[in-house]
């Protein structure tokens, strides 16, 4: 083939790469660019030394309150681009001081607890490394699993609520063995954060854009609150009495706590929650509701769509149902947290839904009462066909 031809070729080549580029959805079209710019242009992970500022916490922080943490709650990077991979955008000109990251680090400590093993967060500079007592397998390590993965949520809503940008740092699917009898479960990077909702840390809407909210059959979640996720975080407890019964209205906002749709985007694609989830896998766990003598299953995405809706799934085994309500002062509603995959990253997941729903049941002032399921609460569970249970929350 001579130049000529050679050329007409590598120009027809780069017309039909154009349109077909072109013809594409354009989500999926900024994607393409998003990562070709990150691939060419890598971005400085941080400043050189002396030429970042110390962060100033936006003093707003401590009054931004659970719902609206939660709804504002998302990862970040260094990409400075919110639709290529994490909503949340690193500000490398910022730093944070030494006393902001041990505040952070009060506040993952102060989640209530339901064993008296080994379960702590450690901090080395900006890094957060999470870890358990290195216990063989079984139901012991599967609770401070959860255990873990509480804290790590609680690090996160906490940098939620004072515009911290922060970004997982994995240790492999079931953590990783560190010194002193501990295996570490993740690490935790902090940043400080570039405002990512129209110049503000925090947003208080619903999904939007092309794929946007879809009315389930649940009364749509609030989205904002008047109780403050700090002083809710310091005060939580996993069994509070003598507040008043919860309404269907306030079981339907503990599971949108637990496991709703937010407005961030991940990957271009409208998948935020109140909860992080382990890269495209998010269906590592599920949520149960029985109420009304009737196993619900939630649902949170439709039609591809983010909703907010139960399904039906059967009735109740009325033996198992009153035996679980002897377990739990007579309760009637009950939110059971499951695990579908067998590794630790779903445990993990499960402490990030529980932990949400206890601090969204003491914004709400419900009576509530949460435990870790041991062997008679997963049997009972099992004869209701609720397979794999982990915690259970009553109201």
């Amino acid at each position: 083939m001579n130049r000529r031809g050679f050329l007409r070729v590598l120009i027809g080549l780069v017309g039909f790469l154009t349109l077909v580029f072109f013809g594409v959805e354009s989500t999926l079209r900024n994607k393409i660019i998003g990562k070709l710019k990150y691939v060419l242009f890598p971005p400085k992970e941080e400043s050189p030394d002396g030429q970042s500022t110390t962060y100033v916490l936006p003093p707003e922080g401590q009054t931004v309150s659970v719902e609206k943490a939660l709804n504002s709650r998302c990862t970040s990077d260094y990409s400075a681009n919110q639709k290529y991979h994490h909503w949340g955008m690193f500000d490398n000109t910022k730093k944070l001081t030494g006393h902001q990251i041990d505040q952070i680090v009060a506040l993952t400590e102060k989640i209530p607890r339901f064993t008296q093993g080994r379960v702590e967060t450690l901090a080395k500079g900006n890094m957060l490394t999470f870890s358990i007592e290195d216990v063989p397998p079984g139901i012991q390590r599967d609770w401070m699993m959860v255990e873990s993965g509480m804290q790590q949520q609680a690090a996160g809503l906490v940098c939620a609520a004072l515009g911290i940008g922060m970004v997982f740092k994995n240790l492999g699917i079931d953590g990783r063995p560190l010194d002193n009898g501990l295996l570490g479960t993740v690490r935790e990077k902090l940043n400080p954060m570039i405002p990512s909702y129209e110049g503000s840390y925090w947003h208080a809407g619903e999904p939007a854009g092309r794929r946007p909210w879809m009315k389930g059959n649940l009364p749509d979640p609030v989205r904002d609150g008047e109780v403050p996720l700090l002083s809710a975080l310091s005060d939580l407890d996993n069994h509070r009495s003598g507040r008043r019964k919860a309404t269907a209205k306030d079981a339907s906002q503990l599971l949108w706590a637990a496991r709703g749709r937010t407005p961030h985007l991940y990957k271009s694609k409208p998948w935020g929650m109140t909860i992080p989830f382990w890269s495209d896998r998010i269906q590592t766990s599920c949520l149960h509701l029985i109420q009304r003598k009737t196993v619900y299953k939630y649902e949170n995405w439709t039609q591809g769509r983010p909703t907010h809706s139960t399904i039906p799934m059967r009735e109740a085994d009325p033996q198992a149902l009153q035996n679980l309500r002897q377990m739990f002062e007579q309760k009637e509603t009950f939110i059971i947290l499951s695990r579908i995959d067998q590794h630790a990253r779903a445990i993990w997941e499960v402490g990030y839904q529980l932990i949400n729903i206890m601090l969204q049941a003491y914004a709400l002032d419900v009576d509530h009462q949460a435990a870790l399921c041991g062997v008679d609460q997963r049997k009972l569970l099992e004869d209701m066909q609720i397979g794999d249970s982990i915690a259970i929350v009553a109201t």
